[in-house]
This record gives C-alpha cells, structure tokens and sequence, in this order.
C-alpha cells in the first residue's frame, strides 16, 4: 500500500482547542476516503520557562518532513497551560491500493478539493465561529494544497496535474492625479 499525502495550509490560522490537536479525523473527497490530521501539542515540562515558544508537533507520519532545512511549521500554541493553539497546516493521507495510477488518485482529489475547502470553511464559521474566508486576496483553493506522494527511494512526487481557468473581467477605469 502507498499513501497519498495532502498538506493542507490555512491562510488565516485554525484556532484549536486542546482536546482537538494531535486527533485524526475521517474526510472523503470524492470516492477517496482518508485522514485530516490535526498536529499536536508540544510537550510541556512543569514549570516551563517558554511554553509558547515550542512550535507544535507534527503529525506522526510527517514528523521529520522538512522544506528546504527546516522542520515544516505546523502551528503554535496561544495559550499555557490551556493548550490552545493557531494551526497554520494540517495533514491529508489518502491510502492507494494500486488499482489506480497515483497520478489519477492525485487528479480525483485535487478535482475535490476545492468543493471540500468550501464545506470545511462553512462548517468551522458555523460552528467554531471562526471566519476562515475573510482574506481578501484571489486565491484558488488548489494553492491551499501540497499533493505528494514518496517513491521507493524516499523522495516526493507530486501526482497531479490539474489545470483550471480563471476568467478575469476588467472593465474601463480611470485614475486622476491627486496634485
């Protein structure tokens, strides 16, 4: 078996509470079912001198995974000993069994992606009351999504190639100097 991994990057931060953080959660996009896996806490000796500065732990299967040479960030704490946290990524792991090429596992859930983003935004502003969509910046939900896979010697592939259109409406403007 092979996995399919997704990082997931949150714009604006998901703010967690404790008993969240370091939890897998079931998700489906598409006929795919797979993982949405929350990082976790760092651990807190008693009486810790900066507990707010450890960043938090990366989910297990991601747990040495670095960009460039740094351990990939995942988040940090708001709170001691409270535990809650901004959650700047989360990890998707979607397991093949081969029947189809990765390639067209990745072009399914890329193509799904979009549509489950839009559902998780609404269900964490409806219920979490939190507004994960207040950035003002143009932005397909693909950028939103790291989509890879690792071959037998250890490196990353990414498995999909999903192209998609933007149409862009410009209409006459005009500026007026301010002298």
């Amino acid at each position: 078996m092979e996995y399919i991994y997704g990082i997931v990057n949150f714009p604006i931060p998901l703010y967690c509470h404790k008993e969240v953080l370091g939890n897998s959660f079931n998700i489906s996009l598409g006929k795919h079912n797979g993982f949405l896996e929350i990082p976790g806490l760092p651990e807190w000796m008693d009486n810790e001198k900066d507990p707010l500065n450890k960043p938090l732990l990366a989910p297990k299967a991601a747990k040495t995974w670095k960009n460039d040479d740094k351990l990939i960030f995942w988040g940090r704490p708001q709170s001691y000993p409270n535990g809650y946290s901004l959650v700047e990524k989360a990890l998707m792991s979607f397991e093949t069994d081969g029947s189809l090429p990765n390639h067209k596992v990745g072009n399914e859930i890329s193509e799904k992606f979009p549509g489950w983003l839009e559902l998780f935004n609404t269900y964490t502003e409806l219920i979490a009351r939190q507004n994960l969509t207040i950035d003002t910046t143009v932005k397909n939900a693909l950028d939103q999504l790291d989509l890879f896979s690792f071959n037998e010697t250890g490196i990353g592939n990414h498995h999909y190639r999903y192209n998609y259109g933007a149409t862009i409406f410009l209409s006459s403007v005009s500026f007026k100097s301010c002298n």
